[in-house]
This record gives C-alpha cells, structure tokens and sequence, in this order.
C-alpha cells in the first residue's frame, strides 16, 4: 500500500486523482456543505526508506495547499 502512495504521489500533479479531489471539493460547496481537509505531515525517515524523497513530499504538501486555497477550503 505505501509503495502504491508513493507512486501516485511521484506522478504528473495534473493527475486524475487530483482533478479528482478537486472535484470533490467542489461538489461539496456546490451542495452548501464546508469542507475541512486534513492532511498530516508524511514522516521523512519512513517515506525516505520507501524511496520517496524530500521534494516529491514537497510537492505533494503544494498541491494540496493550492487547491484548497483555490478553493477557499481550510487545510489543517
């Protein structure tokens, strides 16, 4: 299962999964509810042992950062 996170998490940001998750973002505004996402920060040394560096985790941390902040969504 990690090595599969990994992999996505290394993919093209412009992936399906996402588009998928804005989407859902937007469908739950759209329908009057206020979502909350939370994200925990991924532990270095165990995703480092998975081969997935620093800056893959840093680029998964901004993508998420900037469709929640696209859509005015808090991130905690």
């Amino acid at each position: 299962m990690i090595s599969l996170m990994a992999k996505g998490l290394r993919r093209e940001p412009r992936n399906l999964e996402w588009q998928d998750f804005a989407l859902l973002l937007d469908i739950v505004q759209a329908l009057g509810g206020k979502p909350l996402v939370v994200s925990a920060p991924f532990p270095g040394p165990f995703y480092d042992y998975w081969g997935m560096t620093a800056a893959e985790r840093a680029r998964y941390y901004a993508q998420v950062r900037a469709i929640t902040s696209r859509d005015h969504v808090p991130l905690v």
